[in-house]
């Protein structure tokens, strides 16, 4: 499976961009193939399987506060919140 780096490099040129959702949604995707014990999504299992994955596009506020005391030299709330997701 690719590192989580690389994926979420693959999501961000999907959309267009990158944003705090994105990585939770990428990561609670890598722990779904994880506990289903899938390695290559892409492989010969690619079509036995259709996920779909919505977090409602943000996190609760106690996952955001957390992210403030994790990164507080960080202003913007985006980027500190995808820094602490990841």
């Amino acid at each position: 499976m690719k590192s989580l780096d690389e994926l979420l490099r693959d999501a961000e040129e999907a959309h267009g961009h990158l944003c705090a959702g994105q990585v939770l949604g990428v990561r609670l995707a890598m722990l779904g193939l994880e506990l289903l014990g899938i390695d290559d999504p892409r492989g010969k299992d690619r079509k036995r399987l259709i996920t779909f994955v919505e977090i409602d596009r943000c996190a609760r506020e106690s996952s955001k506060a957390l992210a403030r005391q994790m990164h507080p030299e960080i202003e913007n709330k985006n980027q500190q919140q995808m820094l602490a997701y990841k």
